[in-house]
């Protein structure tokens, strides 16, 4: 049992640090935009006043 638990350590733990090496960060740059959860093209469709779509289904879903 013991070992069987080492070798589950070692082996996420090398996963892990491979996953770290290939420096795929998806979020990366985002913490530079003015609203940091929204796109530009969220923000002009917000000033436009359209939104995102989601009045009529969460009224329904009331």
């Amino acid at each position: 049992m013991r070992i069987f638990l080492v070798v589950c350590l070692i082996g996420s733990t090398w996963s892990l640090t491979s996953h770290a090496e290939d420096g795929h960060q998806p979020y990366s740059g985002l913490e530079t935009r003015d609203i940091t959860s929204l796109s530009a093209d969220d923000i002009v469709e917000l000033e436009a006043g359209r939104g995102w779509g989601l009045a009529l289904p969460a009224e329904l879903r009331a």
